[in-house]
């Protein structure tokens, strides 16, 4: 019985050890704008481009509004407008 119970167990923690290395890693860079000041958007990198139309602009200033603002050494963010 022992050892049965042993067997269940490594079996579980194998099937978890699988499932843990079979899950891609989630990228941590992105630039996904919130839509409060302009359209809700998810740019695509790795050379993000942020124009004005993704703003608003107030006098004489444009204002962005992002819900995730992460870029890696790798990549370039270009304001414009």
């Amino acid at each position: 019985m022992e050892n049965l119970k042993k067997m269940v167990i490594q079996r579980i923690l194998a099937m978890a050890i699988i499932g843990v290395i079979s899950v891609p890693p989630l990228s941590l860079a992105g630039v996904i704008t919130d839509g409060t000041v302009g359209p809700g958007t998810i740019l695509s990198g790795p050379d993000y481009q942020i124009s004005d139309s993704l703003g608003t602009t107030v006098g004489p200033n444009l204002f962005y509004s992002f819900h995730a603002f992460s870029i890696d050494h790798r990549e370039s963010a270009t304001f414009s407008g």
